[in-house]
C-alpha cells in the first residue's frame, strides 16, 4: 500500500512480520500467527499476496487527530447515501464517536489542526 506520508510506510510493509491477512491462490488466509509461514507457502508452490496491493493508495487517520472523527463520520454518511450495508454504517459511526472521544481525551489531540513532520509528504 502507498501512504501519502513516507513516515507511515512502516505501518504495513509487505511481507510483514506481524499477524496479518493475505490472499493465497484467491483465498483469504490469516498469516503470521504460525498457521501460514512464508517458507511453507513457497515450498507448496503457492503465491502469497497482501490484501491491500502494494500500489494502492491509502489514507490513514489517527485517533489523536481532531479532524479524524468527523472525516470518518462523513465517509459513513456517504456509504449510507450510496445504499451501503447498514451494519457497516452503524459500526463506522460508532468508531467515529470513539475517535472523537480519543482526540478530546488525548493530549496529542488538543492540537486544532493536523500536522506532519517536515519532508514526510510525497
Amino acid at each position: 500500500m502507498r501512504h501519502l506520508r513516507s513516515d507511515y510506510d512502516a505501518i504495513q510493509p509487505f511481507p510483514v512480520k506481524r499477524q496479518h491477512w493475505v490472499i493465497i491462490e484467491g483465498e483469504k488466509v490469516y498469516a503470521g500467527d504460525g498457521t501460514v509461514e512464508k517458507a511453507n507457502i513457497h515450498t507448496l508452490g503457492k503465491h502469497m499476496d497482501p490484501i491491500i496491493p502494494d500500489d494502492e493508495p491509502v489514507f490513514l487517520l489517527r485517533g489523536q487527530d481532531p479532524s479524524a472523527g468527523p472525516a470518518v463520520r462523513a465517509w459513513a454518511e456517504d456509504v449510507e447515501r450510496r445504499g451501503g450495508d447498514p451494519e457497516l454504517v452503524s459500526r463506522v459511526l460508532d468508531w467515529a464517536k470513539e475517535m472523537e472521544m480519543y482526540a478530546r481525551n488525548n493530549p496529542h489531540g488538543m492540537r486544532q489542526v493536523a500536522d506532519v513532520p517536515e519532508g514526510s509528504l510525497r
